[in-house]
Formats: structure tokens, C-alpha cells, sequence
């Protein structure tokens, strides 16, 4: 996979390859942030899309048809209105993107809700709402819904302040088929896809995340979106449904478990006051949000993993990770993702200012056989724009730039002898 982004936000120009591991270093503001953002909002509008289209049509249908029925039927029948939300699926299908009810037999079965006469007057009335959705073409209607997302992700400013005038342009391949934006205003005005995305995106930035899990008000999107994703942690506990696939899930990160739990022992649990940490040897469960920020960032992984939230060839974001980790903890918390990495073959975006975490990622990615798959780059302010270059055979660019306050110190250290 394979990301170009053109006069987007802070970045003039960057082409990044996704394939494993991914790791942008560079200072603060340099738009390292972006690219994750980028994916992360590409991801989360455009992953099983036409679904997506297909729930929407759905609802809109069934809201006016209950609508209708609940206007044109008598009292007495009302009660079975509210039955059809969950039933009128076996009525209403599509077909070469347009919808199509089945009234014969919709009405076969609930013809006790209407007089023969009112009949064609909700039929009629249901089908000029059908009229108007089949008269939007899906890509109209994906439009509609990509700017509101990367609106929320970048405050509603995708376009280079530097350039307004130029579009911002992004480019994602996946195995030589295509998916291109295009954005003018901080509106999107192009869009085309040769591919549907199935795979998710997941976008970490802060172990405080924990802290927010009991919000339901939340304008940080990425931040919404991974709060939805921990909450089914205690869904999914008590789940029966899927014990198959949790416990041939648990042998394959047997490793990873025993690693986090050294961190974190204990499981995630749901009460009443908030979500908890439960030990044996404990009377009662340490509410998360009690814990260190470091163990928060473990508990995030704790609860993605329980809850069978990652799936194979998902898309990982992480945005500088290693903060508020002391080095130790660092260094586990690289080889959980490295681990995570091969064992889901996801790939993975982390941005970072730590030359121990970068070093501890690339000695990992060695450990465990793939470091072929690491791709290394450094962000950097040139002309009045962000440039990312590929490092990845001299990652040595990394690390220099990184000890730059290092040297500052050097100097001051020397100026006082």
C-alpha cells in the first residue's frame, strides 16, 4: 500500500509506503500527524461502503413507510406498525443500485394494516421516497460523506494555509488499484475508487482515552471512534457467541498476553461507575482511570485484544506512542507491536521523536524477521512546506536530527568549563 499526499494540510508533498511497519520522526509540527489522520479518515468513511449506502436507504425507506402507515392506519393497528423496523428487510432489496419493494407480499402478510383503498396511497407516497434515493448515484452520496470526515479529523482545515489556492490532493494504491481525492475550501471535489475497503482503521494518540470512555460527547473523531471500539470490551466478555474464534485468537498472541499481562495483569471490567481493573488478590476492581498514564496505554491494547477488536490486515495508527512510557516500558511496549504486527499482518503507522523507541523498533522488527517490512522516514520544513523522506537505508538522517538537543546541551556544558 502506498500513500501520496500533495498540498494537504501542513505537507506539500509526501509518498509513504505502508507495508508492515511505518515509523515518521521529525520535529513537532511537521506534519507527521497528517498522514495518519489521512488514513485514518480515508478508512473509517470508505470501509464496506456500499453497505453502509444500503443501511442508509434502508432506514430512510422504513421511517417513511412507518410514517405513512402510522398516519393512514387505524388506531387499533398501530401497535403493529412498530413491528415492520426490524421485518421490512424481507421486503426491500436492491438491484443494480436501485431499490425495489416487494408490495404484494409485504401487504400479503400485513394487509390487516390497511384498508384496500389507503393501500395505493402509501404506495404511492413510498415510492416517490424511493424515486429520490435511487436518484442519487453512490459516489454522489460517498462525497457527501468524506468531507465531514476529514473535516472532523483536521478542524475543518484541509487545505495548505501556505497554498489555499491549490487543491490537496491524495492518493492511495492498494495492490495497483486506486483510490484519489481531491479537496478545494476544505470541501472534497473529486473523488474515485477502483477498490472497496474492508479492512479498519484504528488511531491511538493518547493513553487518555481510558479517561473519556464514559463520554458520549465527544469532537475529537479518531478519539470517538477508538472509545466505540474499547467499549465492546465488555460486550464482547461476556459474548458466547464467538468462543471458537477467541480461543484459537488467544493461542496465536499467547506471547503478546503473557507480555502485556507482566505490565497489566488482571482483567478489564464494566460496573456501574466506570470500567475497572479486577486482581485476585484484590477486594474490589481499581478504576482505570486511577491507573499510571503509562498502564493506560497498556490498558488500551489490553482491551483492543479482548475484545477481538483487531483484525487481520487492519490499519494501526499510532501517534507517538512512547510518551508518558519510561524506557522499559518503551521497550515492551515496541515489541507488543511489532508482534501485533506480523502475527495480524497489519500495517502499521507510528510517529515519534524518541530515538530509543525507533531503535527499539528496528532491533524488534530484527528480533522477530521483519525488518524487510520496516520503512523509515523524516518529515521536515522545507520552503514553506512539509517534505517526507524515505530514510529507511540511512536511517542514521533519523537519529541525527533527533540528537540535535543533545548537542545543544554538549555546548552549554562546554560553555560553563
Amino acid at each position: 500500500m502506498k500513500l501520496r499526499v500533495d498540498n494537504f494540510a501542513l505537507i506539500k508533498h509526501a509518498e509513504i509506503d505502508i507495508d508492515g511497519i511505518t515509523v515518521i520522526a521529525g520535529n513537532n509540527n511537521s506534519g507527521k500527524s497528517t498522514v495518519g489522520k489521512v488514513l485514518f479518515s480515508i478508512f473509517s468513511v470508505l470501509d464496506n461502503i456500499n453497505h453502509k449506502i444500503e443501511r442508509q436507504r434502508y432506514k430512510i425507506v422504513v421511517r417513511t413507510l412507518i410514517s405513512k402507515l402510522l398516519q393512514a392506519g387505524d388506531e387499533k393497528d398501530k401497535k403493529y406498525v412498530w413491528e415492520l423496523d426490524g421485518d421490512f428487510s424481507n421486503f426491500m432489496y436492491s438491484r443494480q443500485n436501485k431499490v425495489i419493494i416487494d408490495w404484494d407480499s409485504f401487504f400479503l402478510k400485513y394487509e390487516k394494516l390497511l384498508p384496500k383503498l389507503k393501500q395505493a396511497e402509501v404506495r404511492q407516497d413510498i415510492k416517490y421516497t424511493i424515486e429520490q434515493i435511487n436518484s442519487w448515484h453512490p459516489s454522489r452520496l460517498i462525497m457527501d460523506a468524506i468531507t465531514p470526515y476529514f473535516s472532523a479529523c483536521f478542524n475543518q482545515q484541509i487545505n495548505s494555509i501556505a497554498t489555499p489556492d491549490v487543491p490537496a490532493k491524495v492518493l492511495l494504491k492498494i495492490k495497483n488499484k486506486e483510490i484519489s481525492l481531491s479537496f478545494e475550501d476544505n470541501s472534497v471535489t473529486e473523488f474515485k475508487t477502483e477498490i472497496e475497503l474492508t479492512n479498519k482503521a484504528v488511531f491511538y494518540n493518547s493513553p487518555y482515552v481510558v479517561d473519556l470512555m464514559e463520554t458520549h460527547m465527544l469532537d475529537n473523531l479518531p478519539m470517538r471512534h477508538l472509545i466505540n471500539m474499547l467499549r465492546q470490551c465488555s460486550v464482547r466478555m461476556v459474548d458466547d457467541s464467538d468462543l471458537f474464534e477467541k480461543s484459537m485468537l488467544k493461542d496465536r498472541l499467547s506471547e503478546v498476553v503473557k507480555k502485556i499481562d507482566a505490565v497489566l495483569p488482571g482483567r478489564i471490567l464494566k460496573q456501574r461507575a466506570g470500567y475497572g481493573l479486577a486482581r485476585p488478590e484484590w477486594k474490589e476492581p481499581l478504576f482505570v482511570k486511577n491507573l499510571s498514564t503509562g498502564l493506560k496505554a497498556f490498558v488500551v491494547l489490553k482491551m483492543l485484544l479482548e475484545s477481538n477488536q483487531l483484525k487481520d490486515r487492519d490499519i494501526l495508527i499510532l501517534d507517538e506512542p512512547e510518551i508518558h512510557l519510561h524506557p522499559m516500558w518503551q521497550l515492551i511496549y515496541a515489541e507488543l507491536i511489532v508482534l501485533l504486527q506480523k502475527e495480524f499482518d497489519l500495517s502499521v503507522v507510528i510517529t515519534t521523536h524518541s530515538n530509543f523507541f525507533l531503535d527499539a523498533i528496528e532491533t524488534y522488527t530484527k528480533k522477530y524477521q521483519t525488518y524487510d517490512q520496516l520503512h523509515l522516514y523524516l518529515s521536515e520544513l522545507k520552503d514553506g512546506g512539509v517534505e517526507m523522506c524515505e530514510v529507511t537505508n540511512s536511517a542514521e538522517a533519523i537519529y541525527s536530527k533527533m540528537a540535535d538537543a543533545l548537542d545543544v546541551l554538549d555546548f552549554e556544558r562546554l560553555s560553563m568549563n
